[in-house]
């Protein structure tokens, strides 16, 4: 990984069609990944906009960036849907602290903004359906039906993948013959509709309500401790 200004890598994940079950033979291997900057760039000054800077990593012609740790854990409070994916990716490389810059973040995650967000980039993913059809049928369908396994199991159940052969075997086939263009769009925006109905009217009790009690504090001193940490690592 390419850490410019001195960053340091804590977590890289594969992501895309790679990380869901769904890859071509021409499918790119995308990865995401998370950094930590330092301390001292932070005290500085446009410390703001270093820590929300999106990092291109060189990855031979792949899709590949990623968020700095501060970054990261603020987008997966809102529970975008990019973010809380990459908190269930399949890992490329776990770098010290890595692990709990992941279990961090699934406390953050919880029902409202992770319902809303899902729901938003599913139904807003219909704009695109005439560019790639199979790919954003698939991703719509994906996107609803990895909100319900979270909140079916819960943010912080080691049973949540991203992986769509994990998931019940008719979601699996349903989501590959959207991939492959197989489904009419009317069948695609009818079941979309009802997944969007079931998963926000739900019970869920797995699925926090509101943030556990202390939970951005708990990550504050997270985001601290790993910083001293990288930092007495590095100097």
């Amino acid at each position: 990984m390419n850490n410019p200004n001195g960053t340091v890598p804590l977590v890289e994940v594969l992501v895309g069609s790679q990380a869901h079950g769904l890859a071509l033979p021409e499918s790119d291997r995308d990865t995401r990944s998370v950094f930590a900057i330092p301390t001292a760039v932070l005290l500085g000054m446009h410390a703001d906009s270093a820590k929300r800077a999106w990092q291109t990593v060189e990855k031979d012609g792949d899709d590949s960036g990623g968020y700095e740790a501060a970054r990261f854990l603020e987008l997966v409070e809102k529970c975008s849907p990019s973010a809380v994916e990459m908190l269930y990716a399949p890992r490329v490389h776990l770098y010290p602290d890595g692990a709990g810059l992941l279990e961090t973040g699934r406390t953050l995650v919880t029902r409202k903004p992770l319902i809303n967000a899902m729901i938003g980039y599913a139904m807003n993913s219909w704009r695109k359906i005439e560019e790639r059809p199979g790919k954003w049928k698939a991703g719509m369908l994906r996107t609803l039906y990895l909100g319900r396994v979270i909140a079916m199991y819960g943010p912080t159940s080691p049973y949540v993948s991203l992986n769509v052969h994990t998931w019940e075997d008719e979601v699996a086939r349903e989501i590959i013959k959207a991939r492959n263009n197989e489904l009419s769009d009317g069948y695609v925006w009818d079941r979309a509709k009802q997944l969007r109905e079931e998963l926000d009217s739900g019970e869920w009790p797995n699925l926090p309500e509101a943030l556990p009690p202390m939970a951005i504090e708990s990550a504050n001193t997270w985001l601290c401790r790993m910083r001293l940490s990288q930092d007495q690592r590095f100097t």
